[in-house]
């Protein structure tokens, strides 16, 4: 049991919004899916979560998992690792994060351009992304170029 807050999951990941907690887990060998409002209560086991068809987690459903991430500098004058933030940000194997100041912890480098370089696997297969401050990051994304070779 916990509260879904900002204290208890790790800060704030989208100030000035109002957050819901999605959680699927496996209890006892049956799959179940649970959404809580912020400020609300996470109970597991909960007689009312929503029963998951087992294909929902097979193998084969893509699952998005970041493995490293970078906030950084263009010329070398700074940096800060946003993988932990990033990854409490996907949902339903989903993400789309505007780069920027604000919504990726700070400023790692005061007056330098910055990017967010991020490496990722989706579905078993390996992606690396560089975009721009104020860009958009979305994952899936339609105009990606395909899985990086030899990965």
């Amino acid at each position: 049991t916990v509260v879904v807050g900002n204290d208890t999951l790790g800060g704030d990941p989208a100030d000035g919004h109002i957050k819901r907690l999605h959680v699927e887990y496996t209890l006892s060998g049956k799959k179940y899916s649970q959404d809580v409002d912020e400020q609300g209560t996470l109970t597991i086991p909960d007689p009312k979560a929503t029963p998951l068809a087992d294909a929902s987690l097979a193998p084969s459903a893509a699952v998005l998992v970041i493995v490293r991430a970078s906030y950084e500098a263009l010329d070398g004058g700074g940096s800060a690792d946003v993988k932990d933030l990033l990854s409490k940000l996907i949902t339903g194997n989903r993400l789309t994060v505007l780069v920027s100041n604000d919504t990726l912890g700070g400023d790692p480098a005061a007056n330098h351009e910055k990017r967010l370089h991020i490496e990722y696997t989706l579905d078993g297969k390996q992606y690396s992304r560089d975009v721009a401050e104020q860009g958009t990051l979305t994952i899936p994304d339609p105009n990606a170029a395909k899985p990086d070779a030899g990965k």
